[in-house]
Parts: structure tokens; C-alpha cells; sequence
């Protein structure tokens, strides 16, 4: 069985998934390297089985979106039996898509929630003879069942390189409690709002500390806020991770995540956490929290924030608990499990289809 996934750019995730992938052959194709705005230790070894589409070859669209026509004959290349897209949305799909149902393929499409049903409705006339969808998360799945009635919806989230969090050892013995914000910088995770609540939190109790680490547009709103609190010597900024082993080092560092946000569809950030053997604060918006015990979603609030904080100073019997229970909830989501399960989904697809 040949196949090959399209998405955006070679995320670590991606290419370390790809590397444990043995039970097939699979080539992971990337529109475009990575942005400037992402990570330094996002710059890994990407190896033979991860592809750049030629960027000469580009035909613009509209303001950033382009089709890459490098993508026709990569896949004449390749000559895979499943095209798996990396969403609906990316211009380049649709013209795989296309040459995949010109040449008899079968085509699977890997896509998060989307909080536009027009657009849902559109992709469905677009990508009409698509032969199943891989949702990430229940939410997911149930709104594509909602639109692609005759079309095999499976739950399938992302694979992480959780099988290195498992490696970190915890003693949960620690006078000083510290807290992780590990995402990006961006509106609608509300790391600012994380920032003032634990100012307040800091100014009740001496022994807690915020790492921040991550990158993004309000990066420098937040270290200017932190500086005008006060806060250098309590909160933390970690950007200077250079190589992707420093990751796991990160999350050891801290004893519990905060991942605030408004909304988010799914990321990694929660099954890295879990895997991690850490309590995990954040919201009922974000889509990874379907993994997660209910008590620690909270409403993205400054008050809620510093509440559940604060509930795990006054007992930390609790951050042990918590982080132990995480971790083992968190077992399908490792590189060989999602492995497996992506073929599983694939020898389905093309024995369905013969």
C-alpha cells in the first residue's frame, strides 16, 4: 500500500510521525518550508520521506493562497493508491483531489472542526467523490456526519510525540508550583489574560512561577506586560529552545499546564500534557479537552483562571493525582497507535472501494 499526506508546512509532529510509520509506505508532501514565525527547534532532519513542493511552480490565487502545480508531478511519481489531504481549505488539495479521482485513486481528507458550516457545504460540492473523512475529535466528526451523509466519518486526531513525555519522570514533591502556557501567542488563546490572573495569584502565594514558552503576534504585548507588573522574577519566557529534545525538557520543568483559550480545534499541547504527567487547566472551547476529566475546564476568565490555579496550591495532592490519571488516559494518541490505526482506516477505504 502507497500512499501520501498533503498539508501546509513540516511540522516536527509530522515528520517524527512520519518516520514511525513502518507498516506502509508513506510520503508526506508539504506545500511550503516552514514560516519564519514558527519555532527554531521546528528545524529538524526532515528525511527522505518528507517533500517541499517546488515554490517556482506556484500560481497565486488571492492575497496567500496559491495552488502549486509541483503537486501533479509529485504525485506521478509517486503514483499512490490513497491521497490523504490535509483539509479542504488548501488550494493544492483540490488539484490532488482531482488528479486522484482521474486516476482512479482513492482520496481521504484529515480536517478539524470548522466553525463555518457555509464553507462545510461548499467542500461538500467541491470534494464530492471523497471516499472517507478523518475528523479530529468527536465534535468533528458529528458535524461532518451532519454534512456528508453517504461519506465514512472517522475519529482521528493528531499524533504526538508523546511517547518522550512518557519518559519524564515526576517526584510531585516540589515546594514550588510552577505553571506552563506552551502555546502561541495569539488572540484567542488569551495569554495576557493568563498573565494578569497570575499576578494576582502570585501576590497571595510566594512559592509559583509561569514558564511561558512559545511565539506569535502578541509575543511582545506579553513580555511588555510582564515587565510593566513587575513579574521577570516569577514569570518566565522560554523562547530560546533551539533544538526539539529542549521540548521535553519544558514540560518537565513545569507541574501544570494552562492552556486558556477562547477556542482552539485541537492542537498538541493537551496530549503532550497528558502524556507528560501533568494536571491540566484549560477550556470547554478548546477540542483537545474531550481527553481530559471535566473539573479542570473552566471559562476563559481572569477570576476562573486564578480559581484554578489557585485550587491546585490549596491541595496539591491533587497535582499527582491529576497528572498521574492524565497520563494514563492518553495512550491511543502515541506515534504507533495512530500508525495502526491509520492503516487500519486505509486497507478499510480500499477494500470498501473495489
Amino acid at each position: 500500500m502507497r500512499a501520501v499526506f498533503i498539508s501546509n508546512i513540516p511540522s516536527p509532529y509530522q515528520i517524527r510521525f512520519n518516520e514511525a510509520i513502518k507498516n506502509m509506505e508513506m510520503t508526506f508532501i508539504y506545500c511550503d518550508d516552514i514560516t519564519k514565525d514558527r519555532p527554531k527547534y521546528w528545524q529538524i532532519n526532515r528525511g527522505d520521506k518528507n517533500i517541499i513542493l517546488n515554490n517556482r511552480k506556484r500560481i497565486i490565487l488571492f492575497k496567500s493562497r496559491y495552488i502549486n502545480l509541483d503537486i501533479k508531478d509529485k504525485l506521478n511519481q509517486l503514483n499512490p493508491d490513497i491521497v490523504m489531504l490535509g483539509g479542504f481549505s488548501i488550494p493544492t488539495n483540490l488539484m490532488a483531489y482531482h488528479w486522484a479521482k482521474k486516476k482512479n485513486k482513492k482520496v481521504v481528507v484529515f480536517t478539524e472542526i470548522s466553525t463555518h458550516k457555509n464553507r462545510i457545504n461548499l467542500y461538500r460540492i467541491l470534494y464530492s467523490k471523497i471516499n472517507a473523512i478523518l475528523a479530529v475529535g468527536n465534535k468533528a466528526v458529528e458535524q461532518y456526519k451532519s454534512f456528508f451523509k453517504s461519506t465514512p466519518i472517522y475519529h482521528f486526531s493528531y499524533a504526538g510525540a508523546l511517547d518522550e513525555r512518557f519518559t519524564i519522570k515526576r517526584s510531585y514533591t516540589n515546594n514550588e508550583i510552577i505553571f506552563l502556557y506552551a502555546s502561541r501567542y495569539i488572540k484567542n488563546y488569551n495569554a495576557p489574560m493568563l498573565i494578569n490572573a497570575f499576578c494576582e495569584l502570585s501576590k497571595k502565594y510566594a512559592n509559583t512561577k509561569l514558564i511561558m514558552s512559545s511565539n506569535g503576534p502578541l509575543e511582545k504585548k506579553c513580555k511588555n506586560l510582564v515587565k510593566d507588573l513587575k513579574l521577570n522574577d516569577k514569570i518566565i519566557f522560554r523562547d530560546d529552545l533551539k533544538s526539539w529534545d529542549e521540548v521535553n525538557d519544558l514540560y518537565a520543568l513545569a507541574d501544570i499546564l494552562v492552556f486558556p483559550a477562547s477556542f482552539n480545534s485541537w492542537g498538541q499541547v493537551i496530549p503532550e500534557a497528558m502524556a507528560s504527567a501533568m494536571p491540566i487547566i484549560t477550556t470547554p472551547y478548546v477540542m483537545g479537552s474531550e481527553l481530559l476529566d471535566k473539573k479542570n475546564l473552566v471559562e476563559p476568565t481572569q477570576i476562573e483562571l486564578f480559581k484554578a490555579m489557585e485550587r491546585f496550591i490549596l491541595d496539591p495532592s491533587e497535582i499527582k493525582r491529576q497528572g498521574e490519571t492524565n497520563r494514563e488516559m492518553c495512550n491511543s494518541e502515541t506515534f504507533e497507535s495512530k500508525s495502526q490505526q491509520l492503516k487500519r482506516i486505509f486497507t478499510e477505504v480500499l477494500e470498501e472501494c473495489k
